[in-house]
This record gives structure tokens, C-alpha cells and sequence, in this order.
């Protein structure tokens, strides 16, 4: 249902307990809210779908997943970042006859991909892929080692 071995979540969770702020409250445990969390994102499952598997409002699950979503946007600065910060260092992918002048001082790549989504009825025309499927085009910017 979340995606990863229990192994992986327990990883998951302590190191968001430890370093990254998550907290459990009186009526929602921290491995709770991340399950929650982890519902939503791993399958693409609604909030509505939520509040049902997880008996809460939708206002408390929007405010859990909100606050995990805020510990995850903490671990995800510490772990990406440029090997480079200054891009001082031109990629070898980039160093042959070929690729100069016109990528000279190119220091990454975009590329985009679909991923599936589950909306509304009255919204899927909007949503629709050129295989007849409902899914969100989302940009990726990224060096060249991905």
C-alpha cells in the first residue's frame, strides 16, 4: 500500500522524527501520518479516499499530509544537491568535439514525463494523454547523471 518495505518506512519515519520535525499529537501517531501521507502519494489515491481509510476529516488530513509534505521538503534539500554548487566543472558527457560550442556551458538537462492521476469525471477530458489515459505532465530538471 506505501510503496516500500516495512524496513524502509520505519527508516523513513525515525529519521523525519529525528532531524526533520515530524511529530505524533494526542489523536494521530507520527507513523500514522505518514502512512497517511505515503497513501496518498504512493497510489493515487484522493484525499476524500483518505478520510475514509484513515477515519479522519479532511481537514485533518490535509493538515497531516501538509505537515509531512513540510518534512519532506526538508530531507529532499539535504539530499539533492549539484555535486558542483558553482558548476565550475563542465560534465564529460559535454568534453567531446561534438557536443562544442553548443552545450558549452550547459549544467543540466529538462525533460518531462506523465504520471497517472485520478480526477474527477467532469475533469478527465482535461487530463487526458495521447494513450486515452488520465495523467500529469511534470517537468524534471536534473544534471547529467540524473
Amino acid at each position: 500500500m506505501f510503496r516500500m518495505y516495512p524496513p524502509v518506512f520505519d527508516k523513513l519515519h525515525n529519521l523525519l522524527v529525528e532531524s526533520y520535525g515530524l511529530k505524533s499529537t494526542k489523536k494521530m501517531s507520527s507513523v500514522k501520518t505518514l502512512a497517511l501521507f505515503l497513501y496518498i502519494v504512493g497510489s493515487p489515491q484522493s484525499v476524500r479516499h483518505a478520510e475514509n481509510r484513515f477515519i479522519r476529516s479532511m481537514e485533518t488530513v490535509s493538515r497531516k499530509f501538509n505537515k509531512v509534505l513540510e518534512c519532506m521538503v526538508k530531507l529532499s534539500i539535504d539530499i539533492i544537491k549539484p555535486r558542483d554548487p558553482e558548476f565550475r566543472v563542465v560534465h564529460e558527457r559535454l568534453r567531446g568535439a561534438q557536443w562544442y560550442p553548443w552545450f558549452n556551458d550547459c549544467i543540466g538537462e529538462i525533460d518531462g514525463t506523465h504520471v497517472p492521476v485520478v480526477v474527477p469525471p467532469n475533469k478527465v477530458p482535461r487530463y487526458l494523454s495521447r494513450h486515452g489515459c488520465s495523467s500529469q505532465n511534470v517537468m524534471v530538471v536534473c544534471d547529467f547523471d540524473c
